[in-house]
């Protein structure tokens, strides 16, 4: 995912504009050749590999796949040939687009209200993390053209009101000059007026800047947390559902098992029964009286052995179905273990879960608590340097207070909470 731009209301494109140059950028690089590969200098954080960059010459090709006006195209080049040599980041390549795409301002004028000195004090915007493939920050800056301050990182009057200051300030000094002290003395007061309504502008307009700045990072939280809360909730659903589904597919498991394990136990139902010593001995005597021709008490004799038999194979019979019962309980039991075993692992996998949940919860609100009291830090150290600036100005826009600092320790600020 690259970086998104935000476009003023009003600009053709502003919704559509940053995801064509994204999906322009993917296809170009998935066809290869039409993008260079820069090696990286294998710096820290560099991860070895190439850099691919938008060769210049291919600007007004991938400006049309983009959509955007063909007109365009050479304001675009000269921009591009001004700031790089070897070619274009995808990052460099969305800021340029953008910024082509985006009116020029108009001059503001010498009645410029405190909404037109806001606009210029206007902080980086941050948006929440989006579940989007190929997008693994969770956080994306979105930049403006029209927020001065944030690209500049100076406070500064209005140029129009400064021109006029420096004119009334001539003036003043040529009546001084020709005597005309009251003229000179009338456009002292005016003078006056305009720095002090200058002052108040600027410290307005830095509050107003700081305070939605600050909304904006609690803005970001609470959706955050709610994609957080969403986004475990599913997760926690996620797994009661795996495991309901383990659970009951080792029932079911189970349930095939104890009848296949009972099928073959009942196939080995004994169909004979075991003749005891009593009962050979009968069949013996029983043979001796055939040899000798007693018949009467053979026949007797083998009925009472028929008897006997019986009483065997009942007996046999019996031990099996005993022996069945005891290795069908034995097999459930341990069914049951394994049944055991397994919701006590989905059980602790569970807590697992809502500690981690837990955790990550906590480190959210740690993290967010130092931002903003960084930011809060930072809010103070803007308004020293803005009342230093204007104690010691003496020429409205002589000097330009605030340098690059604390842009860059804004950006670091927010990358250090954002990853």
């Amino acid at each position: 995912g690259g970086m998104t731009v935000s476009l003023p209301h009003g600009s053709a494109g502003a919704l559509e504009l940053p995801d064509a140059i994204s999906a322009v950028w993917g296809r170009w690089a998935a066809a290869g050749g039409r993008l260079a590969a820069l090696p990286r200098n294998g710096g820290e954080g560099s991860g070895g590999g190439s850099l691919q960059l938008l060769p210049i010459a291919s600007l007004p090709e991938f400006m049309a796949d983009a959509g955007m006006d063909a007109s365009l195209a050479p304001e675009g080049v000269a921009r591009a040939e001004a700031t790089a040599a070897a070619g274009l980041t995808q990052e460099q390549t969305a800021v340029l687009l953008c910024s082509l795409a985006v009116p020029e301002a108009s001059t503001p004028s010498a009645g410029g209200t405190a909404q037109s000195q806001q606009s210029a004090l206007q902080t980086t915007r941050l948006t929440p993390r989006a579940s989007v493939a190929g997008a693994p920050s969770p956080y994306r800056k979105v930049l403006s053209k029209s927020k001065e301050y944030m690209e500049t990182g100076y406070l500064v009057y209005d140029d129009t009101v400064v021109s006029y200051i420096r004119r009334l300030e001539e003036h003043r000094r040529t009546c001084e000059a020709d005597g005309r002290y009251r003229e000179a003395e009338a456009a002292g007061s005016r003078l006056v007026e305009l720095k002090t309504a200058q002052v108040a502008r600027m410290r307005q307009g830095l509050l107003m800047a700081q305070t939605q700045e600050l909304a904006e990072v609690h803005r970001v939280y609470e959706e955050e947390g709610a994609q957080f809360g969403s986004g475990w909730e599913e997760k926690m659903k996620d797994y009661e559902d795996k495991l309901e589904a383990a659970v009951s597919g080792l029932r079911s498991q189970h349930e095939s098992q104890a009848a296949l394990y009972e099928q073959e136990l009942m196939l080995k139902r004994p169909t004979k029964g075991r003749p005891t010593r009593d009962y050979l001995e009968r069949i013996k005597r029983e043979e001796s009286l055939v040899k000798i021709r007693e018949y009467k008490r053979a026949a007797q004799l083998r009925e009472a052995n028929g008897e006997l038999y019986q009483q065997c194979l009942d007996h046999s019979v019996q031990a099996h179905e005993v022996e069945v019962q005891m290795k069908m309980a034995k097999l459930l039991s341990k069914q049951q273990v394994e049944l055991e075993a397994l919701m006590q692992r989905g059980a602790r996998g569970r807590n697992n879960l809502e500690l981690k949940r837990s955790s990550e919860a906590e480190r959210r609100v740690y993290r967010f608590r130092n931002v903003v009291t960084e930011l809060e830090s930072l809010h103070r150290l803007e308004v020293v340097s803005l009342e230093n600036f204007l104690d010691g100005q003496a020429i409205a826009g002589k000097a330009r207070p605030i340098k690059d600092g604390f842009r860059r320790k804004r950006e670091q600020l927010f990358k250090s909470w954002l990853l």
